[in-house]
């Protein structure tokens, strides 16, 4: 049985499945580390270092999902060198979202504005509101 497992995921390593999520990995990445290059050489609080900031926290989460799962698959399929990398990508990523969770930038106080707009839809017109118009 654990024969059978190692060997389907050591032959989805080889899969169009499996290269189509590395390229989407490292398209997403290029951009990611423009940004972050940009970002630390803006000027805080000017237009550039909040586009950039934006672009940076909207990257980051999908790429911290991506550099995890192919670490799990780089675990399973015994290749140290590489679970070794995207290791301490995965790391990297996570100590970027924290560090840039301080910048302003447009995903700074979304969810409080959606919390507040749910909470509106879900709680239905007020007895005030109701009562205007008779």
């Amino acid at each position: 049985m654990v024969g059978m497992v190692i060997d389907y995921w050591s032959r989805f390593g080889s899969s169009p499945l499996w290269s189509a999520l590395s390229f989407a990995v490292s398209a997403l990445f290029v951009p990611y580390a423009v940004a972050m290059f940009i970002h630390h050489r803006a000027v805080a609080g000017t237009r550039r270092s909040y586009l950039v900031s934006t672009l940076l926290r909207g990257l980051c989460l999908p790429l911290f999902a991506g550099f995890v799962f192919s670490l799990a698959m780089d675990i399973f399929t015994s290749h140290w060198f590489s679970a070794l990398c995207d290791g301490y990508l995965s790391y990297a990523m996570l100590r970027d979202w924290n560090r840039l969770k301080n910048n302003d930038d447009w995903w700074t106080g979304r969810g409080t504005k959606l919390k507040r707009k749910l909470r509106s839809l879900v709680a239905g017109p007020s007895p005030v509101s109701a009562g205007a118009g008779a």
